[in-house]
């Protein structure tokens, strides 16, 4: 099924209203920088400095290959730099089985797509229970079909027209894709969970 496509984001608001919308603000300048995947073994630039090293407070990484490193929740972690601590990111956001593990049974879990706003991190993939890709929630679908996302180590659309890039992408996801949906806690700012 297509999805509408949406217009380009604006220029996030000056003041956001929680954590989550300052979240979706810095995934959206990632985008807009157009951060592609490298070609070839790189030791600087974005994916290692910002969202691996940054992010996932990752030091002693000295590399980065793509492929060689799953980094969408490092990429995750870096949009919720000041909404979360940095034990909590370099705990917890490294894996989809991690962050499971932690949001499990916990008030972080969004009671589904109906219940979920903007910079809520969600898990799609069909092939690991805990699921297979972290992503941030841009927008959700008034009807319920899915949700716009932003995504780091993924395939979709970036900044310019033309074909899908392999990098920091905006891309619709369906209600189906979308397996669970996290909400951190004021409290993960402030300690290390």
């Amino acid at each position: 099924m297509q999805s509408p496509k949406p217009p380009a984001p604006a220029a996030p608001p000056a003041s956001p209203l929680h954590p989550g919308a300052r979240a979706v603000e810095r995934a959206l300048i990632q985008w807009r920088e157009d951060i592609r995947e490298p070609r070839g073994r790189v030791t600087s630039g974005p994916i290692l400095e910002r969202y691996i090293r940054e992010g996932l407070g990752w030091a002693w990484i000295k590399d980065y290959e793509n492929r060689a490193f799953e980094w969408c929740g490092a990429f995750a972690a870096w949009a919720w730099l000041d909404g979360l601590g940095a034990a909590v990111r370099q705990k917890h956001l490294a894996s989809t089985y991690r962050l499971r593990e932690w949001a499990r049974g916990t008030a972080r879990e969004v009671g589904g797509l109906s219940a979920a706003r903007a910079g809520d991190i969600a898990i799609t993939g069909p092939r690991k229970a805990w699921g297979d890709h972290i992503t941030l929630i841009e927008r959700v679908e008034p009807d319920g079909s899915g949700a716009w996302t932003i995504e780091g180590n993924a395939r979709g659309e970036g900044p310019a027209p033309g074909p899908k890039i392999e990098g920091v992408i905006r891309r619709f996801r369906s209600a189906e894709e979308i397996r669970f949906i996290y909400r951190p806690l004021a409290e993960d700012a402030e300690r290390g969970h």
